[in-house]
């Protein structure tokens, strides 16, 4: 280990034995002195406000070392910095004290905890809090103090916990004050958990929103500066050879498959009738970055009391194995449900599940659909209705980059509120995952079509979840047949049918409902809508919710 000598300037080598050393932590500028330019001065570089400040604030600690990573690492060295990034969380642990350097916080900021709570507060909005790099040095130390430009002292983070600025720290970056207080209870944490701390951090380096995560997981990893985010699925199948954690799979829990799933390379929103749609949706076990465990900070495992239970479950060329067991979703959904082993804190009567597409038996290969996000469901409802445990195969490649062309069979439709100004929705859950929701403008609009046969299916059958700002969750339950008539002209028939959710409650039981009464039902909701003078078929709900679906030319 490579230290600064804070009184001489100069770099010494340490094996073996290291003396104590504060340990700096800061965001990059543009005029950072580097360790060519520390060997090359021998010490007697120009004056640095960061490194002089560093070396001024140990010596009045009594430490005679400062490790800093601009200078205390020779990135000419692709081993020696191989070597440094799966050593740091050690290092930054292993300090005895940690200078965090907010260089955007001015010196006349008030350091009153009523100042530093308020969000735009210099303190609250420095881009320290940014960086994926300063998540694991806010972790790793016992004691972390925190200055502000001027190497003023702004608040410390202590081996105590708790208080005023663990709690405002908490709210900031989300990691639970057990970890501030402790980084050995990291894996008392989830996985998801631990993901979603750095959701919105970013990195100079695609690759580094992995290798910067390394520490948190206690994985050690080469590295390969130029795979992009090959690095991160490597860092999740490094994850998943030392670790049953399933909760690694529950990304995307609060994602919009109509946002954040599909994309589309096409100038305008509407679908017309003959379109070339190229799309790009989830169908794949790993997820590409850390943002893809956005809202997940509160995924929790199992107890063995509560049903939890260690499982093996291995990466092979097939995919991932494992043996579970299952819970078949009834026609027309078709689709599977594989149980995690982990639940959100919100919501602990449920489970997360993952719903996949294919036949289940033993050694079959299950397969993600282009809307497969992980759902909740009721762990009693699963036990009562669950297969025997079942091995199978899930791929873990990645989606694949399909074209569509001469859609004939799509719904388009429009979600408003008549008594609300905004009209902002989410779409949380899509059934059966084959099925793929686009949103439109911000006018509300919607778009569903197949994805297993390229939109030329003759029936649309499915149900969507949709999360209104009226703070409500409705389930949106359509049919939309196209038939050819005695005179060989196409027309359609198009059935919908709404229902008020409960906020979390699972769409599962429904689906086991309207499949056991028919297609034709009126139990779900209200069905058979008028067709409104637009040519949609209207169907005001709960004075609020109004939903427009039908086929247009």
């Amino acid at each position: 280990m490579r230290l600064l000598h804070a009184e001489t300037k100069k770099l010494f080598e340490f094996y073996g034995y290291v003396p104590k050393y504060a340990i700096l932590s800061h965001t990059w500028g543009t005029d950072e002195l580097t360790y060519r330019d520390i060997v090359a001065t021998s010490g007697q570089f120009p004056a640095n406000k960061k490194i002089d400040g560093c070396c001024r604030q140990a010596l009045a600690d009594e430490l005679e070392y400062v490790w800093i990573d601009t200078i205390c690492i020779d990135k000419s060295s692709s081993a020696e910095l191989s070597e440094a990034i799966n050593s740091m969380f050690a290092w930054y642990r292993d300090a005895a004290i940690c200078y965090a350097y907010l260089s955007d916080v001015d010196s006349d900021s008030s350091t009153s905890t009523a100042e530093l709570q308020r969000p735009e507060s210099d303190f609250c909005c420095s881009k320290w809090f940014t960086r994926g790099w300063t998540l694991q040095e806010l972790v790793a130390p016992g004691i972390v103090v925190f200055f502000n430009m001027n190497w003023q002292v702004i608040a410390r983070k202590s081996f105590k916990g708790g208080g005023d600025f663990h709690r405002l720290l908490e709210s900031i970056t989300k990691v639970p004050d057990l970890v501030l207080g402790d980084s050995w209870r990291l894996s008392e944490i989830s996985v998801a958990a631990r993901m979603s701390w750095a959701a919105r951090r970013q990195t100079t380096r695609r690759e580094d929103r992995a290798y910067c995560l390394m520490g948190i997981f206690d994985i050690n990893m080469t590295m390969l500066y130029g795979e992009g985010d090959r690095a991160f699925v490597r860092l999740q199948e490094e994850i998943i050879r030392t670790s049953d954690d399933e909760s690694i799979f529950a990304w995307g829990f609060c994602g919009n498959p109509s946002e954040s799933l599909v994309s589309i390379a096409a100038a305008a929103h509407r679908v017309p009738n003959v379109i070339t749609i190229r799309c790009q949706v989830r169908g794949r076990l790993m997820a590409t970055s850390p943002a893809d465990f956005e809202g997940c900070e509160n995924v929790e495992l199992l107890s063995r009391s509560r049903g939890g239970h260690s499982t093996h479950y291995s990466l092979t060329n097939k995919g991932l194995l494992i043996k579970r067991p299952l819970l078949v979703l009834p026609a027309p959904f078709n689709s599977v449900l594989v149980p995690l082993n982990c639940f959100p804190l919100a919501s602990p009567t449920q489970i997360f599940a993952l719903p996949l597409r294919g036949t289940p038996s033993e050694d079959t290969q299950l397969w993600f659909g282009r809307s497969s996000l992980p759902i909740l469901v009721d762990a009693s409802f699963f036990a009562q209705r669950r297969s025997e445990e079942t091995r199978l195969y899930i791929p873990t490649s990645p989606s694949e980059v399909f074209t569509i062309d001469n859609i004939i069979n799509y719904i388009h439709g429009r979600i408003q509120w008549p008594l609300l100004s905004q009209t902002s929705f989410r779409i949380t859950e899509v059934h059966p995952p084959s099925l793929i929701v686009l949103r439109g403008g911000a006018d509300g609009e919607f778009y569903v079509w197949s994805g297993d046969d390229s939109g030329q299916a003759r029936t649309l059958h499915g149900i969507l979840r949709v999360a209104c700002p009226n703070g409500k969750d409705y389930a949106v339950h359509f049919v939309h047949v196209l038939k050819e008539t005695d005179q060989g002209e196409e027309e359609w028939t198009c059935r919908v049918g709404v229902t008020d959710l409960e906020q979390g409650s699972s769409l599962v039981p429904h689906m086991f409902s309207i499949a056991a009464a028919g297609l034709s039902s009126t139990d779900f909701g209200v069905m058979w809508p008028t067709l409104s003078s637009d040519g949609y078929l209207r169907l005001e709900f709960d004075e609020v919710l109004e939903i427009y679906c039908g086929y247009q030319e």
